[in-house]
């Protein structure tokens, strides 16, 4: 059996946050988490890269729509924010060639 067979296809999406601040890693995620809370089964959805209010998401690919309807669901007039979704990949490296520039991928874990 194969890690893929156990844990399942991942999904990227790509995402930008429009505030006229910028909004700090912690502040979303703690957003992030709080939003999860409230729904009925928390999605995994893990913020792999974050800099310059642009970031990508790893996610499961059967919860791709419900994970960009989570995401664009983030802020607003309360968190002074809102979440644009950009791109969905089946890999990161798309998503960092064409939205971190080489050097501006600085927030990983």
């Amino acid at each position: 059996m194969t890690v893929r067979a156990r844990t399942g296809r991942a999904r990227y999406i790509a995402f930008i946050v429009e505030s006229a601040a910028p909004v700090s890693r912690p502040q979303l995620l703690r957003t992030l988490q709080s939003a999860q809370r409230g729904r009925p089964s928390p999605l995994e959805v893990q913020l792999t890269i974050y800099a310059d209010n642009r970031g990508i998401v790893r996610i499961r690919h059967r919860d791709k729509e419900e994970a960009i309807a989570l995401l664009r669901s983030l802020g607003g007039a309360t968190e002074g924010f809102s979440v644009r979704t950009l791109k969905t990949s089946g890999t990161i490296r798309t998503l960092k060639e064409r939205y971190f520039p080489a050097g501006t991928a600085e927030g990983q874990d």
